[in-house]
């Protein structure tokens, strides 16, 4: 089968939206996995001062 410059530019164009495509997905996801480490707060509890009264 002799390959026409139609089939070779269809062809090209596959290859750059697959590679598009996962170029964004990797991207995606560095992107998600970076926020989720973001939203990972740690909290830590201190006593800053006491109150004690006295019922009578």
């Amino acid at each position: 089968m002799k390959l026409t410059p139609y089939h070779a530019k269809y062809y090209a164009n596959a290859l750059l939206r697959t590679s598009a495509s996962d170029y964004i997905a990797q991207k995606r996801d560095t992107l998600i996995d970076n926020l989720k480490a973001r939203l990972k707060q740690k909290t830590q509890a201190e006593h800053l001062f006491m109150i004690r009264w006295e019922v009578r």
